[in-house]
């Protein structure tokens, strides 16, 4: 069972952190006290249980400690630490454990002031040996023999002092804090006396000669081997380099690598050299790399201030001096008290906050914000009214969310405030706290009513929200009550709770409002949305399912590649890919979309990546292009289509004149001869021939001119019928059944009556040449719906011998037929009529099945 509770370890641990100045963590000695203070733990412990005299168990005691390996040091601050704190047992203190720890303490002291009077003499005669080594050796001289000092055992005296220069820095960390050894040593470095008697006696010159004659000296001295890299006088500069420093070199020898550099005696001493030998005092020095850090050598920058600040070099930040840190240990007494006593204030302060801040973030609703806030500030202000007003920032105005302690006549008058009306409006207007007692200057409503109310003194304070006002919180009491500026700042802070609060609140408002607007947009657009998660489909529109065909049930949950035709994964997939690497911005990419009954159509895509409901997501946007792409070749068509019209009349014409010259010829011919029997047939061939080609070039002119139309209204029925009456015998002759399904009512169109005429029999003519063995047409007229609306379907079937495949594409192009007479027109022909009347032709064939044929037009 452990002796000391919890609460006095940690009081032991601070008293010990203090007096080690702070810095047990940074020098690893944190580990060692904590050992300590578990023996000493032990030993209170063992003191209390034992019936040993005292003497006894403090000989016992100490004989452990020496054992320990723990620094004697050590134990005597903790159990100074222990002595200096009330260390009561169930609620009394031990006398006996009290004797202990005095007897204890006063132990270790001495073992501590004994070990230190050894070591003081151990240096004695360490110094003693070194001015016998000083008497006996010979002065070094340098190369250049000026042999200004004696540098004999200079080396030795730094590294073979007991435990060598790394331990001897070791010690002073321990005793005087990381931070304060590093200053004590560059302050050593930097207040070196050599240059300025150098100086006085004339060795060395202000200038920077002299700066290098210095450091020459510093490297005869045994500190290391340093040289110049760059040094300048204009503007004090100087870089040195060293790859042996004694710091550095000692530093390494006692097995340690250090992760910063530890040259601190030699920066000091460049920046004294710098100092005395350029005149310039607003120096700084740094050393930037160092062999302990395991640089191959160690660099050194001393130079201006400014300039060095400049190029991102600063002088180092030291901690405080021994002296400096007892000062303020004696001011940290005197202001603990004071402290403390702020520190209570504050917690009663953050308390109460917490308490407002904890009601005000339980709900995202404005008035119940409102009423918590009212109800737990009411708590900490006892008799005090409280009311919380909101600001409509459209409207600007204040208003009443809540309030507890007002009449409800009062709350009458007041529930509405304009801005800059009353105390609650100027507030709101300026943003600033204010408390007033003073009614002269109100409104008359306004102050008659707080006269009624009896109202003494009023706070009101702002509900900040991002450096902007949302509300106003009112504080009143009915007695005269002078608001302090501490409960001034504590409103504030509480207003600022609430504010954020409300502020927040307004923001969920906003968002439910934008998201609902949002959703009501997405589902109401007609471009089909969805979003991807995990490459499945989480969330599609209404235009999205019927641009599939699917139900929403059918399309959730599934992949998003189910809907592509198999040709356009790709291009979707290389598109998607670009956009989360970063590689390209917002871009279209058109494809095929897989439609339920099978079809692939036209689709435009555009995809972002972004997030639902806090993933990662693809959100897309598809367009069905199919009518832009149906209007592109339409124009495509027409274009090409006058192309080919220009180019055949022009061809028309200069074969037409050349031909009437033979029909000419031949005509004059066959009446000037006297021609019989076979030549005779021959000149009838040729006329046939020629009118043959008159008639093909005629119809070459006639389809490179504009179609003109002559729309009346008109019954398709009738002009079926027509059609059907024209061809009966010659179909007959020719074995076919020519069958004609006339509905019973069919609206009359707006048309050209002998175009479409011209159309229908152009295509029961080639349904009859399918035929040379003979078969069936079905011709069948009905009124459709559409997605474009109402049109007129005219179907034409036959038995024929059907349109090969590779041939269907084609076989509405001019000049295309695979006929061995004919001009390659006809089809052509038909379907420019059929456009002139804003209508669309559609054929299915199989071999040796049949041709379908259907034409729509709309309904005007």
């Amino acid at each position: 069972m452990s002796y000391l509770s919890r609460r006095q370890r940690a009081k032991v641990v601070e008293a010990v952190h203090t007096l080690l100045a702070g810095q047990s963590n940074e020098t690893g000695l944190l580990p060692f006290v904590q050992a300590a203070i578990d023996q000493c733990d032990n030993a209170c412990e063992n003191v209390l249980a034992s019936r040993e005299k005292t003497d006894c168990l403090v000989r016992s005691f100490v004989e452990n400690a020496e054992n320990s390996g723990l620094d004697c040091s050590i134990w005597a601050v903790v159990l100074s630490c222990l002595k200096s704190i009330s260390l009561p047992r169930r609620g009394l203190p031990s006398a006996r454990l009290n004797r202990f720890l005095a007897a204890a303490s006063e132990a270790m002291l001495r073992t501590v002031s004994k070990e230190r009077m050894q070591a003081i003499a151990q240096i004695q005669e360490t110094k003693r040996q070194i001015d016998t080594m000083k008497l006996n050796t010979i002065k070094f001289t340098t190369k250049l023999g000026r042999g200004w000092i004696d540098v004999g055992g200079s080396r030795m005296f730094l590294l073979d002092i007991e435990g060598g220069w790394y331990n001897f820095v070791r010690r002073i960390v321990l005793f005087a804090g990381a931070d304060t050894s590093r200053r004590v040593l560059f302050e050593a470095g930097q207040s070196e006396t050599f240059t300025t008697k150098a100086l006085e006696l004339g060795f060395l010159e202000k200038s920077p000669k002299g700066f290098v004659d210095a450091l020459d000296t510093l490297s005869e001295a045994g500190i290391g081997n340093f040289s110049v890299k760059e040094l300048s006088f204009e503007k004090p500069y100087a870089r040195i380099t060293c790859p042996d420093t004694f710091e550095g070199w000692a530093h390494l020898e006692s097995g340690k690598m250090s992760n910063e550099c530890v040259c601190h005696f030699s920066s000091g001493a460049l920046l004294s050299f710098m100092q005395h030998t350029s005149g310039e005092k607003d120096l700084i020095s740094t050393e930037t790399r160092c062999i302990a850090k395991g640089d191959d050598s160690c660099e050194f920058i001393v130079g201006g201030r400014k300039e060095l600040e400049q190029q991102g070099i600063t002088a180092r930040e030291w901690g405080m001096t021994i002296k400096e840190r007892a000062e303020a240990l004696e001011n940290l007494l005197a202001e603990k008290e004071k402290a403390e006593k702020e520190i209570r204030k504050r917690n009663t302060e953050l308390a109460a906050l917490n308490k407002i801040a904890s009601a005000v973030s339980q709900s995202l609703d404005l008035r119940e914000i409102s009423c918590l806030a009212v109800k737990e500030l009411r708590k900490m202000v006892g008799e005090m009214a409280v009311m919380i007003y909101l600001l409509d920032a459209v409207k600007q105005e204040l208003t009443i969310a809540a309030q507890e302690g007002f009449s409800e006549e009062f709350i009458t008058e007041v529930s509405r405030l304009n801005l800059g009306q009353g105390l609650a409006g100027n507030v709101a207007c300026l943003g600033i706290p204010t408390a007033c007692d003073d009614y002269s200057s109100y409104s008359r409503p306004i102050k008659a009513a707080l006269e009624k109310e009896n109202l003494r003194s009023v706070l009101a304070v702002p509900l900040m929200a991002n450096k902007r006002v949302v509300g106003v919180l009112n504080v009143a009491s009915k007695t005269p009550h002078h608001f302090s500026r501490d409960e001034i700042d504590l409103f504030t802070m509480i207003g600022t709770q609430i504010g954020a609060a409300t502020d927040k609140a307004l923001l969920h408002k906003d968002l439910k409002e934008s998201e609902r607007k949002y959703k009501t947009l997405v589902r109401d657009i007609n471009d089909g949305y969805f979003v991807c998660q995990d490459d499945r489909i989480v969330f599609a529109n209404p235009a999205f399912l019927s641009m599939h065909g699917y139900d929403e049930e059918e399309v959730l949950g599934g992949g998003f590649r189910e809907f592509i035709s198999s040709a356009s994964v790709g291009d979707v997939e290389s598109m998607i890919t670009s956009q989360a690497s970063g590689r390209s911005g917002l871009q279209n990419v058109e494809f095929s979309r897989r439609h339920k009954d099978g079809r692939s159509l036209p689709t435009e895509l555009k995809v972002s990546l972004s997030e639902f409901e806090g993933r990662p997501a693809i959100i897309g946007i598809s367009r069905d292009i199919s009518e832009r792409k149906r209007f592109e070749q339409k124009i495509l068509e027409k274009e090409r289509l006058a192309s080919i019209g220009e180019v055949a009349a022009s061809l028309a014409h200069e074969i037409r004149n050349p031909i009437s010259a033979i029909k000419m010829s031949i005509q004059i011919l066959s009446k000037n001869l006297k021609v019989h029997g076979f030549d005779k047939k021959r000149l009838d061939i040729a006329m046939k021939e020629i009118k043959r080609l008159d008639d093909f070039l005629q119809d070459i002119l006639d389809f490179s001119k504009p179609i003109r139309m002559n729309k009346t209204l008109n019954s398709v029925s009738e002009i079926i019928s027509k059609c059907v009456d024209l061809l009966d015998d010659q179909a007959g002759n020719c074995n076919i059944s020519l069958s004609w399904k006339k509905p019973r009512r069919l609206r009359k169109m707006v048309l050209d009556f002998a175009k479409i005429q011209e159309v229908l029999l152009d295509i029961l003519v080639n349904s009859m040449d399918a035929m040379p063995q003979g078969g069936e047409i079905h011709i069948a007229a009905k009124e459709v719906k559409t997605e474009t609306g109402p049109m007129i379907e005219i179907e034409i079937k036959d038995t024929g011998i059907g349109i090969q495949q590779e041939h269907l594409p084609k076989i509405f192009d001019p000049f295309f037929s695979t006929k061995t007479a004919g001009s390659g027109l006809g089809l052509a022909n038909v379907k420019r009529i059929v456009e002139a009347h804003n209508g669309a032709i559609d054929v299915k064939s199989l071999p040796s099945v049949g041709t379908s044929l259907k034409i729509l037009f709309p309904v005007e």
